[in-house]
């Protein structure tokens, strides 16, 4: 049952400008997935890999502007609904297929506007095309983000114990057979730590963490240009990332095997719209959200075609999360003779994803939670609904991720597939909504893309439906190739 709001729509919380949304958005984009980008380029080869990041990108942007409209002229239709006004939602054959036609609607010549209630996606599916959508949208929801949580501890926790032993020397939980051992000992120890910080993160408000993320955020882009420069250094000196003996190897330009998998790497990195509703949720003046996608899409591909392009070259085999191929810098010098500040760049980018995820898990489990929320609150903001309950499902957010964390490592393979669902729930599905939402008002708004023919949403929504089905054909092909190999 939905309990009722009573904070006037035209109420916007002032909590931050449209810079620090940005900054907000930047952090969920610059996820833990950008360290992923050298071995894509790598194993990809370059021009693959600058196609499929330009194309991801393009489409990020897009959708982001999609996701804007939608939030507008769903507050419109909830809003004309409070009033009283019949709003008919168009089926499935019309939405898709059928030509708009004028409805009463039109005449009443309202201008879709974002106002002070947040509506996430899962109830903009439930308003566009009913409530069981939304429910399954929801429920798709918490799979993907749940994923993304655990896998967010994982590699904090697996990270720092690597590098910063507690009652055994550097070991990694995933290298080890047996359960019951010191490493884990020290797993438990550092998970305990950042469930804390992350029960608290997840506790405050995006307003209240906003200086946190401002400062995580200039960190991230410190971590591209260090790399950036540190190679450069070494191509430029012909030496190796942790020795003398270098070899250069002309980069591959295409390679087709591991095309699905660098794909995803590429789709992962510019995914925020799912928790565009509750960053935006903060700003004041909100008639300037359209700069956020362009301004993301311009810092994302910069950033990440300079580390895929330059690392690569000064590491030869560039490990899939490419930090730990810092570990050992010796700035192209002998291991025995290496001077004190290679240890410190060491540890700074071997660690660098703990620091990541510090920023990212708090804004994904803010986000999931906020969704669960308007399961029961319908749209609202933080003003609106009872504190206590909101801080319940963040609480219960945070504790089911790092719960299956503490009991069970490396569950890798079921959040690969798991994670698939990111595509259902954005470039195959905002494409819907965004059609359905228009098909019900027509009035434009200042938030509508400047170009989104229906015919290019479906192609979208179309060609990632196929890409699904081809990206589980293979890893599943992949995964008992490897189960038979292993067997014999």
């Amino acid at each position: 049952m939905v309990k009722e709001r009573s904070l006037d729509r035209t109420e916007p919380l002032n909590g931050y400008g449209i810079y620090i949304a940005l900054i907000y958005s930047i952090n969920a984009v610059f996820n833990p997935n950008l360290l992923n980008i050298p071995w894509a380029f790598q194993k990809m080869g370059y021009i693959v890999s600058i196609v499929c990041l330009g194309l991801n990108g393009l489409l990020s942007y897009y959708l982001s502007r999609l996701v804007i409209e939608i939030l507008a002229r769903v507050d419109l239709i909830d809003r004309l609904k409070s009033e009283g006004y019949t709003v008919d939602k168009p089926n499935i054959c019309e939405n898709l297929f059928g030509k708009r036609e004028p409805n009463h609607l039109d005449s009443l010549m309202q201008t879709p506007m974002i106002t002070g209630l947040r509506y996430d996606l899962n109830q903009c599916a439930s308003v566009l095309l009913g409530k069981p959508i939304g429910t399954l949208y929801l429920l798709c929801m918490i799979a993907y983000f749940q994923a993304e949580l655990i896998w967010y501890a994982e590699v904090f926790v697996d990270t720092i114990t690597r590098y910063v032993p507690l009652l055994q020397s550097a070991c990694s939980i995933s290298n080890l057979n047996s359960y019951w051992n010191l490493c884990r000992v020290d797993y438990w120890i550092y998970l305990g730590m950042f469930s804390q910080a992350m029960f608290f993160l997840s506790m405050i408000s995006f307003k209240w963490q906003k200086w946190w993320q401002v400062v995580l955020q200039f960190l991230k882009l410190a971590l591209i240009v260090l790399v950036a420069i540190t190679c450069l250094e070494l191509i430029g000196d012909e030496k190796n990332i942790d020795n003398d003996h270098y070899k250069f190897e002309m980069p591959t330009l295409a390679h087709w095997e591991d095309l699905y998998k660098g794909f995803q790497i590429f789709f992962y990195v510019f995914l925020y719209q799912l928790q565009l509703p509750s960053i935006v949720e903060h700003v004041g003046n909100k008639k300037r959200l359209w700069t956020i996608p362009f301004l993301i899409l311009c810092a994302s591909v910069g950033f990440y075609l300079a580390l895929g392009l330059i690392a690569p070259l000064a590491i030869p085999d560039v490990d899939k999360l490419f930090t730990q191929d810092y570990r050992n810098y010796s700035a192209g010098m002998e291991q025995a003779g290496k001077p004190w500040w290679t240890d410190l760049i060491a540890y700074a980018v071997a660690l660098s994803p703990c620091m990541i995820i510090a920023s990212n898990f708090p804004i994904s489990a803010i986000s999931l939670s906020n969704a669960i929320t308007s399961l029961f609150y319908g749209p609202g903001n933080e003003e609106t609904h009872d504190k206590q309950d909101y801080l319940s499902l963040r609480w219960l957010t945070v504790t089911f991720s790092i719960g299956l964390t503490f009991f069970f490592y490396d569950l890798a393979f079921i959040l690969d597939y798991v994670r698939l669902v990111g595509f259902f729930l954005i470039p195959i599905f905002i494409p819907i909504m965004h059609i359905a939402a228009r098909q019900i008002i027509g009035t434009q708004s200042p938030y509508d893309a400047i170009w989104a023919p229906k015919w290019l949403s479906l192609l979208i929504s179309v060609f990632h439906g196929f890409l699904v089905a081809y990206i589980l054909i293979f890893r599943i092909f992949e995964d008992s190739h490897y189960d038979l190999n292993s067997d014999n």
